[in-house]
Order: C-alpha cells, then sequence, then structure tokens
C-alpha cells in the first residue's frame, strides 16, 4: 500500500512543490517509509523488486527479466516523435488524423511510424518469449506498466495496431489496475491547457 499525491502541474507553485519532493525535481519519485526519496520510474522499479520481492515487478525467468528491463529501458529513452505527437491525455479521443496534424511534416509523420511499429516488434518479441497474456507473462508486471501509457496513447489517438498487439492491448484495458487509473484520470480536477486540444 502506498499514499499517491498529485502535484498540479504547469503552475507556478509546481517548481518549489516538486522541489520538496524529488531531488531531480520531476515525477515520479517514490518515498520510502525511512524517507529515503527514489527519482525516476526505473529506479523506482528496481527499489519495488528489492524491498517487496513478492509483488512481482520482474519475471521470475532470468531471459524475461533481462528482456523486460531492456524494453523498459527503451520506452524509458525513446519514443520521442510518439511523445510529441500524442501528448497523453487519457480523457479525449481524437479523429485518427490527428497525430499527423500534431506531427507537422510527412518526415515526421513517417518518424512516428517507425516508432509505432518499434513498440509493436517490443510487444510481439515480449509475448512470444513469455507465453502472454502480458509482456511479463501470466500476470501484468512492470515492463506492462511502463506501457500503460503508450497504450492509452494509441487509444486516444486511434492507432491501429496488429491484431497481437491489438488483443494485448485489450487485455491491459480489462485490468482492475487499468480501470483504476482511467478512473481517476476522468475525475482528476487539474488540466493543462496546452494539452487540451480536440478534435
Amino acid at each position: 500500500p502506498f499514499e499517491a499525491r498529485v502535484l498540479p502541474m504547469d503552475t507556478p507553485s509546481f517548481a518549489a512543490d516538486v522541489a520538496t519532493w524529488s531531488p531531480s525535481k520531476r515525477v515520479p519519485v517514490l518515498v520510502l517509509d525511512d524517507g529515503t526519496k527514489v527519482w525516476d520510474s526505473l529506479a523506482i522499479g528496481e527499489t519495488i523488486a528489492e524491498e517487496w520481492p513478492k509483488a512481482g515487478v520482474w519475471p521470475q525467468s532470468a531471459k524475461l527479466r533481462r528482456l523486460a528491463r531492456s524494453a523498459c529501458a527503451e520506452m524509458h529513452s525513446s519514443f520521442t516523435e510518439v511523445r510529441r505527437t500524442m501528448p497523453c491525455n487519457a480523457r479525449t479521443r481524437y479523429a485518427p488524423t490527428r497525430w499527423r496534424e500534431l506531427a507537422g511534416s510527412p518526415e515526421a509523420e513517417r518518424a512516428v511510424e517507425a516508432e509505432v511499429d518499434r513498440i509493436h516488434a517490443l510487444w510481439t518479441t515480449l509475448l512470444q518469449a513469455s507465453g502472454g497474456p502480458f509482456l511479463s507473462g501470466e500476470r501484468a508486471g512492470y515492463v506492462d506498466a511502463f506501457f500503460a501509457p503508450v497504450v492509452s496513447r494509441f487509444i486516444s489517438y486511434a492507432v491501429t495496431s496488429p491484431s497481437d498487439a491489438a488483443a494485448y492491448r485489450e487485455r491491459l484495458t480489462q485490468l482492475p489496475a487499468w480501470q483504476k487509473w482511467m478512473n481517476a484520470a476522468a475525475s482528476e480536477p487539474h488540466v493543462i491547457q496546452k494539452y487540451e486540444f480536440h478534435g
């Protein structure tokens, strides 16, 4: 169990507020019971795996752990065009052409498409290696959580996926944790106006 605290972003007080919690002045940050602060999502995942080994953060198989960690690291450091053209807004559904408009050029569109193809390839690799139904295997793990925002983006921007990836997306959205996340997003009172474009 943990207590989640939300710091409204894009506000005059955000920089000062986040500095009291996170040495990097970025989120997310995990504060342990002893006051230790762990920032960055990769470090948080490893900390959870160490402190709560039964949480199932990583697959039991060493081979699958290596694949899952590699996929998380790639997600963490890559896919900049997907992030740029598909800002994460779980409350809105856009026309399939919206991300292309945000791309701004045919070259940028092709870069986005290449990143989407790579994401699908990663999912296929992990699903085949783990046997599914999740990237981690029988139960969803940290690598599934890492790609949950991507699934949310693909849904919001009507990105189509190959059959195996589409089935994986559907399974992920049926998880109670996903439903809880979407319900929280729907009731979120804080709005970042620059991401509130519609259509």
